[in-house]
């Protein structure tokens, strides 16, 4: 469905970043952030800035995949780096997006898995992050925490996808943000469902596949 996951490295991690990723990446591998795919940043821009919530951007990035082809995309971030990492960034494709990610049923799923559908999210205060929340995706719906030590949750749906939002009273030491990935069919893997797959094979990113 267009959906991916991106890895990410530094080139040299002993020079010190100020690149918003690199105090999760000092404490080890794992998810950073995610994002949510836009058609108009500049109109995201302006919803979300008339509800208040900070933004930094839009700003135009880019760069040429092996065979020569550029893609370019602006990005607005509202989440990691600029607010609650709970929230995403934004994401437009100025170029064709096929370039950037490939049409078609992925080569590496051929269990029928189709897309990311769903994001578990870890908090320190779900009342904090709620109204943010809503605003992106519509207003969410109470349901049973699923984790050790966990005080509330709340689903967020859209799509046919969904972003679930656990409140932690101790939260672990990467503290709040993407805590595990549901991989699946829209519509039809809800938090919780399917196997996570081995951490060791995923450089502990937690990765569950719902098919």
């Amino acid at each position: 469905d267009g959906s991916y996951i991106e890895i990410f490295s530094f080139r040299d991690p002993s020079r010190p970043t100020e690149h918003r990723w690199a105090p999760l990446l000092r404490s080890g591998d794992g998810w950073v952030d995610y994002s949510v795919h836009v058609n108009d940043v500049a109109a995201e821009h302006a919803r979300l800035s008339a509800a208040g919530i900070a933004t930094s951007g839009p700003r135009a990035g880019g760069r040429a995949i092996a065979d020569g082809r550029r893609w370019g995309v602006n990005v607005l971030m509202a989440g990691r780096g600029v607010g609650s990492p709970v929230l995403p960034f934004l994401i437009q494709d100025t170029e064709a997006r096929n370039i950037r990610v490939p049409d078609g049923p992925s080569a590496i799923q051929p269990n029928g898995a189709t897309a990311v559908v769903g994001v578990t999210l870890l908090a320190a205060s779900l009342a904090a992050v709620d109204p943010a929340l809503a605003v992106l995706y519509g207003a969410g719906a109470d349901i049973r925490p699923r984790l050790d030590g966990a005080r509330a949750a709340r689903r967020y749906d859209f799509a046919g996808r969904w972003v679930e939002v656990i409140e932690l009273a101790r939260l672990p030491p990467r503290g709040e943000g993407v805590h595990e990935v549901t991989v699946g069919r829209p519509g039809q893997a809800m938090p919780g469902d399917g196997a996570l797959l081995e951490p060791a094979n995923t450089s502990d990113a937690l990765l569950r596949r719902a098919i």
